[in-house]
């Protein structure tokens, strides 16, 4: 009972992270009011938080894939194949159906609801001193389960990580990692269009800058 009430807590404390308001001024650490006007920042707070815990992606080999659709179904197809060569693999999918397990896989199972409570409990101090401290602000729900998702993966030294994007695109949080084995474009439609363009073809170049400019803060 009390795993469950500790898990079940780590939960309603990630999505909590989910509605984070974006306002149009933040002030930074030294008390100076500064006005959004980039989302680059949403880049920058994620790199804050990582760099807080030593970078734990850093070592960690990626297939980066994006796209519109199929992401998901391709991230278990690449994965099935390297798990097959005998390859210990992790990966990264959103977004989930019933559990927020469902988002961090080794192998074919999730992460346990202990080791995904234990890594937010890890975590917690570091995302209070980045709501404290940083001069971009707390990290949102999903660049937190990335966060978790890094340390999963380094903590069982993974062979690959097959990493699916978010929205995609030269601003996704998952451009935050340094460097690509293999990087997958799934196919091209008209989604996230306020961020990645208004056309299919704005939407591939952006798309395709996310595998050209990784870990670009400017």
């Amino acid at each position: 009972m009390e795993k469950k009430k500790t898990y079940q807590e780590a939960v309603d404390f990630l999505e909590s992270l989910i509605n984070i308001p974006v306002p149009e001024y933040f002030f930074t650490a030294k008390g100076e009011r500064r006005k959004i006007t980039e989302r680059k920042i949403f880049i920058k707070r994620l790199n804050y938080l990582l760099k807080l815990i030593n970078n734990p992606e850093e070592n960690l080999k990626f297939i980066h894939i994006t796209g519109t659709a199929g992401k998901t179904s391709t991230t278990f197809f690449v994965s099935s194949i390297l798990q097959a060569a005998g390859f210990k693999v992790g990966s990264f999918i959103s977004p989930h159906i019933t559990s927020i397990t469902e988002r961090i896989r080794l192998g074919d199972k999730f992460i346990a609801s202990e080791e995904l409570s234990e890594i937010v409990e890890y975590l917690k101090p570091y995302l209070t001193q980045c709501a404290v401290s940083s001069p971009h602000g707390c990290p949102s729900f999903f660049e937190t389960m990335l966060a978790v998702a890094f340390v999963y993966f380094k903590n069982n030294k993974c062979d690959y990580v097959v990493l699916e994007a978010g929205c995609g695109g030269l601003l996704d949080a998952t451009n935050v990692i340094k460097k690509t084995e293999v990087a997958i474009i799934t196919n091209v439609g008209l989604d996230h269009t306020s961020s990645l363009g208004e056309t299919k073809e704005a939407i591939a170049l952006n798309k395709k800058r996310l595998f050209i400019f990784y870990g670009r803060e400017e």
